[in-house]
């Protein structure tokens, strides 16, 4: 973990992130107690700990620090709890999630779950064509062909080759 991130944890009470999020904690003993916002909680069931800056419900099972807290409750990635943490500190203002580049360089026209299929038609005769592959699979216990099939187990040299693009394109 970056030592940016432990300072954002640190910089974020978990106490005041609970609160701005509308959730109430009470003091009961040496730690606090709070409804669960996951769940349907008629009882105090999330104890928070302000010292470790963690909270853990009973109910549910859910629990951690304030970016898992940021995460549970909007379904955020962990980088968007991070900026979302980052916004209520005001370090940065909140960003939009960036839209995965991968997505915009599929060729207008081409179904991408046929442009995977061809993907993975490379591998699998890439795995035919090299025994070494074969043979570690074997080593881990996968030699059954009707198993290799059924999963289309594939290889990767690790190489771009032009021949495995230029096949690729062919199939399109």
């Amino acid at each position: 973990m970056s030592d940016e991130i432990i300072e954002l944890k640190a910089k974020l009470p978990i106490l005041e992130l609970l609160a701005s999020q509308g959730v109430q904690a009470q003091k009961q003993g040496k730690g606090w107690m709070a409804r669960c916002p996951f769940h349907e909680d008629n009882t105090a069931s999330m104890s928070v700990d302000p010292e470790k800056n963690l909270w853990h419900c009973f109910g549910c099972q859910k629990g951690g620090d304030v970016l898992t807290f940021l995460r549970e409750r909007d379904g955020l990635t962990h980088r968007q709890a991070v900026e979302a943490a980052r916004a209520m500190l005001g370090q940065l203002p909140e960003t939009k999630p960036v839209p995965n580049p991968a997505r915009s360089t599929v060729p207008p026209g081409v179904d991408p779950y046929l442009l995977l299929d061809q993907v993975a038609s490379i591998y699998e005769e890439s795995f035919q064509r090299h025994r070494q592959a074969q043979l570690l699979m074997k080593a881990r216990g996968l030699s059954d062909p009707a198993t290799l099939r059924a999963f289309r187990m594939g290889y990767c040299t690790g190489t771009a080759l032009v021949s495995d693009r230029d096949l690729l394109l062919r199939h399109l």
